[in-house]
């Protein structure tokens, strides 16, 4: 995908297209994608003029190769400028990857809006430009300006802290981890200052030398004051004493990050020198000058690590260095204290090769810690590149140690698997041969670590399954009822569910349950699915806590109980479970099971609709629109109310053509306030408040905008004039008028406006109550094209392939003037 924003990008640039061309090409050029803020004015009246005057259709429109381009490249062109603004790192990404890259936590809607996503990775921050775009092109009008949606995305990469100090953090690391790999095998660092090129895509490295490490400190200073009006950022780093440990010395780098949110810090990295008896190590860095907002913290130490990660060691690695020095301070740290265990009793370490998710998914130990006062915990990262963070007692239970400090972890945890598979006991734990069957069997049906292979992966799922592991019985059995990848077989799948369930299964019990609630296979029976869901529950199974907690809700198969509800609802939550969530901020807003609480209703909502659960949106709108628990808000309402109704959620069209009217009502009372005041309003806040009342499908909102229009008009404004022509040519809020429309396309003409010209030259192509004049049109649209238009010249060159003749330009006239003056 970045390769496709490129290729984009420079064809446009270079006045190019791509394969399939785009819709509206001409326009596009002449739009003028200059990286500038008036550009952004450009792409909104683009799509504005495209939206009321093609009134393109989603589907045929992003059908054909032209249309997609066309919004692929306006979704390239605004997020490249976020980033030219605001130095964030952005990765590309279609619907599958970036879910990969989001991980379950964040899922994404999938069609049209979401085939391209940036990832802005040093703040895991998703940016779908194409959902702006399609709204403006397609939608009821509501869309914020483009420089309002761009200025939305530039607050959201800056939600955790200015994104701009990611790039430069990003570049502390790197430079740190350089410098260290220079000393690794006992090389004399040459202080050394990063500098990042203009663009802040690429950067370089200068040697300076001085005779003392204080005298470079010194020089490094100097080097970075004089980056002040230069790059976003430098860094610079060199040898230093101080006052570490006896035997250590580190590596000092200063940073400096200019512009509207300048960062200076100083970071010390201590190490062992490679000379040293114990061998080279790196111990934790120390911030010693400047400081970092708290709420900054998170977006700091990931940008420190990744710019670490960034630069590759010939030889040896960071990790394996930092790990030696870990292993040994953690060692000394957790003495006498509570310590992380594996369930065979191993202290967990950093760099341990472990089976996560009960013994299933190739994982590493990242981080092993304990904070003061607090318990003892670990991160991992797991072969799909998420990280987790455990509990001690989650650790013990769910990781399946492997090794120690290996080097590719997902290819020592397949091995592991392997030999289990076939050496191990046939016991049923995880550490048995039947659950590495099952364990190779996930990762090879679902592509996990090891290439996708269905078949084999059944196999081996058939082979634990025929040793009676629960796991395996539970999936086959899923498998054979559901068909696909096997032919079904109802009866041998429900026997391998039963087993499953009879050896308490909590996915098995729950499967089976929701097969009883419905009758699917089995006689109807919800008292014996409240049951089989009760064993779930209390494994802790959010799946089972969440359905047991609907039952209980409904009253079936048991009797409504909201208080255990809300209990179960809560659990579930706990787990991140996202419809508990939403359920549970239900019970909240209206004091079902628990006391009313519209705070804690609105967070879990928004929690909930965070995570795209459709019911989070709808309650969301209506807390809005109502102003319970925050402050009334209409717009949020719409807003959130217009995503309901997208996915045809209950009521949600008919509440949001609600809202729409009841805030178009509020709207015309403003205007015909500003109609009794006209004389005294300038000319654009007139022509401002008809765009904000104008909604084609509210009749009475026609004619209000109409005079306010007119009145505008009547003031000398180009794009009023335009308006009243229009709406006197279709008849929108007043009597259809043709004679009218020429009059007031003509003086719109005068005032400089590129569109009227091109209007006047449909009205003529078409022969709309005036005689067809095919040359009068082409006359019309040259003129339309020499005041700026950005659509006429794909109309007159249709003409012209037909065979009407090329306007002289010296007899063509014009307005004298270079370009209509509101369009800049």
């Amino acid at each position: 995908m970045s390769n496709a924003a490129r290729v984009f990008l420079d064809c446009y640039a270079q006045g190019k297209e791509p394969e399939g061309g785009w819709t509206f090409g001409k326009a596009l050029s002449q739009a003028r994608l200059d990286y500038s803020h008036a550009s952004l004015e450009r792409v909104n009246t683009l799509l504005d003029q495209i939206r009321a005057k093609v009134k393109p259709e989603r589907e045929a429109f992003l059908s054909t190769p032209g249309g997609r381009n066309f919004c692929d490249l306006l979704a390239y062109y605004l997020v490249s400028f976020v980033v030219k603004k605001s130095g964030a790192r952005i990765g590309w990404h279609d619907f599958a990857s970036a879910q990969q890259v989001l991980g379950s936590a964040a899922r994404l809607a999938e069609g049209t809006q979401s085939r391209i996503v940036a990832i802005a990775r040093d703040v895991g921050v998703a940016l779908l430009p194409l959902v702006w775009i399609e709204d403006k092109l397609f939608g009821a009008g509501l869309a914020p300006t483009c420089a309002n949606y761009v200025a939305g995305c530039g607050a959201r990469l800056d939600h955790a802290g200015p994104v701009a100090w990611a790039a430069a953090v990003h570049s502390l690391g790197f430079l740190a981890s350089y410098s260290m790999f220079m000393v690794s095998g006992g090389t004399v660092l040459a202080p050394t200052l990063l500098r990042p090129d203009a663009d802040g895509e690429r950067f370089s490295l200068v040697a300076m030398f001085d005779d003392t490490a204080d005298g470079a400190l010194q020089r490094g200073r100097a080097a970075l004051a004089q980056e002040e009006g230069g790059p976003r950022h430098a860094a610079f780093a060199c040898e230093a004493s101080v006052g570490l440990p006896k035997g250590r010395t580190a590596i000092v780098v200063e940073l400096r990050c200019h512009g509207d949110n300048p960062l200076a810090v100083t970071v010390v990295f201590p190490y062992r020198a490679a000379t040293d008896p114990h061998g080279f190590a790196i111990f934790k860095p120390q911030l010693i000058e400047g400081s970092v907002p708290a709420e900054a913290e998170g977006l700091f130490n990931r940008s420190l690590e990744a710019g670490i990660q960034h630069f590759n060691w010939p030889s040896g690695s960071w990790a394996r260095f930092r790990d030696a020095a870990q292993a040994v301070e953690t060692q000394a740290r957790q003495q006498d204290r509570d310590v992380v265990a594996y369930a065979d009793g191993r202290h967990a370490m950093t760099g341990d090769a472990v089976l996560s998710g009960r013994g299933l998914f190739p994982s590493c130990v990242i981080e092993v810690g304990q904070a003061a006062g607090e318990a003892a915990g670990l991160r991992i990262q797991l072969c799909n590149g998420t990280r987790q963070t455990l509990s001690p007692d989650e650790a013990r239970d769910t990781l399946v140690f492997v090794a120690r400090q290996s080097p590719d972890f997902v290819t020592a945890c397949v091995r592991f698997l392997q030999q289990q598979a076939v050496n191990g006991s046939l016991d049923q734990t995880l550490r048995g041969a039947p659950h590495a069957q099952f364990a190779l069997g996930n990762l090879q049906f679902h592509g996990l670590a090891l290439e996708r292979d269905q078949r084999q992966g059944l196999c081996l799922w058939q082979s634990a399954a025929d040793s009676g592991y629960a796991p395996a019985e539970r999936e086959m059995g899923i498998i054979y009822l559901e068909g696909g990848v096997l032919a079904p077989d109802p009866s041998k799948g429900l026997g391998l569910l039963r087993r499953a369930v009879d050896k308490g299964d909590p996915v098995a019990l729950t499967r089976l349950a929701m097969m009883y609630q419905e009758g699917l296979g089995v006689a109807r029976d919800e008292a014996k699915a409240v049951t089989l869901l009760r064993h779930a529950a209390a494994a802790g199974f959010a799946d089972a806590q969440y359905h047991l907690a609907m039952c209980l809700q409904d009253g079936r198969g048991v009797v409504q109980d909201y208080e255990l509800c809300v209990q179960l609802y809560a659990q579930a939550a706990a787990q991140g479970h996202a419809a508990s969530i939403n359920n549970l901020a239900d019970k909240y807003e209206h004091g079902l099971g628990v006391a009313q609480d519209f705070d804690m209703a609105l967070s879990l909502y928004r929690n909930a609709a965070e995570k795209n659960v459709i019911a989070a949106w709808y309650s969301l709108a209506g807390m809005y629109a109502d102003g319970r628990g925050v402050a009334r808000d209409v717009e949020q309402a719409v807003r959130w109310m217009k995503l309901a109704a997208e996915h045809d959620f209950l009521d949600a069209k008919a509440r949001l053509r609600a809202m729409v009217l009841d805030s178009n009502a509020a709207l015309r009372s403003q205007g015909a306030a500003a109609l009794l005041d006209a004389s005294r309003l300038d000319a654009g806040t007139l022509h401002e408040l008809a765009g904000r009342i104008y909604t084609p499908e509210i009749a009475e909102s026609l004619p209000v905008a109409f005079l306010l229009y007119l009145q505008a008009a009547n003031k000398g404004h180009a794009d009023a004039q335009l308006q009243v022509a229009f709406r006197y040519r279709r008849g929108f809020g007043v009597e259809m008028d043709v004679p009218q429309a020429i009059r007031w396309y003509q003086r719109a003409m005068a005032s400089g406006s590129p569109y009227a010209g091109e209007d006047m030259g449909e009205i003529f192509e078409y022969g709309e109550l005036v005689p067809k004049d095919l040359r009068r049109a082409a006359e019309l649209y040259a003129k339309a094209i020499e005041a700026g238009s950005l659509t006429a010249r794909d109309r007159l060159e249709a003409l012209q392939r037909s065979g009407v003749a090329t306007p002289d330009p010296g007899k063509v006239g014009g307005t004298g003037k270079p370009g209509w003056k509101f369009w800049y």
